[in-house]
């Protein structure tokens, strides 16, 4: 269990040092649209250090994230509602009678037996909500940070890398579902952009200040990319 007053503590100290650091710091709280099918991979990342981080390394490399496709969340929720198999006939199904069985229960449940038929319900009802029209968890379970309970209940969570790659680490439910029902934008929180994107939004800044036509020579590519939105204003 993350621990809520750390991650916003965390995310305001990443917000005050970015705002002395950089030229186009970024507001943490700020929802990023994010195209459910131009996401491939996912990372672990730990959010009890908040929102907002700039991180250089290697984290955001294919070889330290895996790919979407590889984990059974993801394989599991198409088998459901992309091929209609029956939830037992899913490795979503397998997944989470394994994560019943571990020590720390799944969602805060431990009784698969007792507990199994309201969580594939409430997956069910969550891809109908999805496929009636995407809504942020902001105005549904908070409007405010300060009105959260649980970071979870935040909206879906993502890292952006070097390139401007977006990648996931919290919401795989809701990206996949949102993938299979054809939705074209997940709002999404960024916990860390790569040093190298900061710099470029930095870059951005600087030409958008100097009203130059173009943003810079080679940037003119990420002009439309979503978490460039607040740059050009």
């Amino acid at each position: 269990m993350v621990d809520l007053d750390r991650f916003r503590h965390c995310t305001r100290w990443h917000d005050h040092a970015n705002r002395r650091r950089y030229a186009a710091p970024a507001d943490p709280w700020r929802l990023v649209p994010v195209d459910p099918a131009g996401v491939d991979r996912f990372a672990v990342v730990d959010l009890r250090y908040g929102l907002g981080q700039v991180r250089g390394g290697d984290w955001d490399t294919p070889a330290e994230c895996r790919r979407l496709a590889d984990s059974r969340t993801y394989e599991g929720l198409l088998q459901r509602f992309d091929e209609g198999r029956p939830w037992e006939d899913t490795a979503y199904h397998e997944w989470v009678r394994e994560r019943f069985g571990s020590e720390g229960g799944f969602r805060g449940l431990q009784d698969f037996a007792e507990h199994d038929s309201d969580w594939f319900e409430h997956v069910d009802e969550l891809y109908e909500s999805v496929d009636d029209g995407y809504r942020t968890n902001r105005g549904e379970l908070y409007d405010d940070p300060t009105d959260l309970e649980y970071v979870h209940e935040t909206d879906p969570v993502a890292p952006v890398g070097r390139d401007g790659d977006v990648v996931w680490t919290e919401g795989f439910h809701r990206l996949t579902l949102a993938r299979v029902a054809g939705v074209e934008r997940v709002p999404a929180l960024i916990t860390w952009r790569h040093e190298a994107w900061q710099a470029t939004r930095d870059a951005v800044a600087e030409a958008v200040a100097d009203d130059a036509e173009e943003p810079t020579d080679g940037l003119d590519a990420s002009a439309d990319h979503p978490d460039l939105r607040d740059v050009l204003g």
